[in-house]
């Protein structure tokens, strides 16, 4: 998830501790992208839960609640560009194995630059799912 700390301050990645402002950040902009309506109940549950007790104790820093929230903060941030993302990255990975035991790269060392292009992996990623609903 790229550039997700720059547009709502928060990096869901790498955090070891989510403060209330954070969380709440994180519930705004799923509200505003549609993403918390496709949320299940419980994770719904867990979340508004853990902003409760973010708002008493100002932070949440217990690891195994701040991975769980973490998870679901992930889904929470889901687009449709990131989805065409991941589904590029499985393609490409699939196809770098291919390349590399043809010995594509070998005459063509620049497909390896090509299969971590971004733009590249969304188009493929796209092209994948397109062809997957035929």
């Amino acid at each position: 998830m790229k550039n997700i700390k720059t547009r709502i301050g928060v990096d869901v990645e790498n955090c070891k501790a989510f403060s209330y402002h954070e969380l709440r950040r994180l519930k705004t902009k799923a509200f505003r992208n549609g993403n918390w309506w496709r949320l299940e109940r419980i994770e719904k549950g867990l979340f508004n839960a853990t902003l409760a007790l973010a708002k008493i104790r100002n932070r949440i820093i217990n690891p195994s609640l701040v991975e769980q929230i973490r998870m679901v903060a992930m889904r929470m941030l889901e687009t449709i560009t990131n989805l065409w993302l991941k589904k590029g990255r499985e393609k490409a990975k699939q196809l770098e194995d291919l390349y590399s035991r043809n010995g594509v790269f070998d005459w063509l060392p620049k497909m390896k630059d090509v299969l971590r292009d971004r733009d590249y992996l969304v188009w493929l990623g796209l092209s994948t799912m397109n062809y997957e609903t035929v």
